[in-house]
């Protein structure tokens, strides 16, 4: 659980994992003609969502994998 931080593997690691799991919330942007984007652990992305289906999404999305957590 967890690798050295700035790692080259680590960071290799986590895009392969990551790319996995966004494959779902990217299709949704795409099709919503959304804005979504990815730097490192920064996720910057639109929505027209209200701030409660925002909270709902965001909790989905916390339960889908244990290792990862949006914030």
């Amino acid at each position: 659980r967890g690798g050295a931080m700035g790692s080259p593997f680590t960071m290799t690691l986590a895009n392969v994992y990551m790319w996995e799991w966004e494959q779902t919330l990217l299709e949704y942007q795409r099709s919503h003609n959304e804005m979504y984007g990815r730097y490192i652990d920064d996720i910057f992305m639109t929505t027209n969502l209200s701030f409660d289906e925002i909270n709902t999404r965001l909790i989905e999305a916390n339960q889908q994998d244990e290792n990862i957590r949006l914030t």
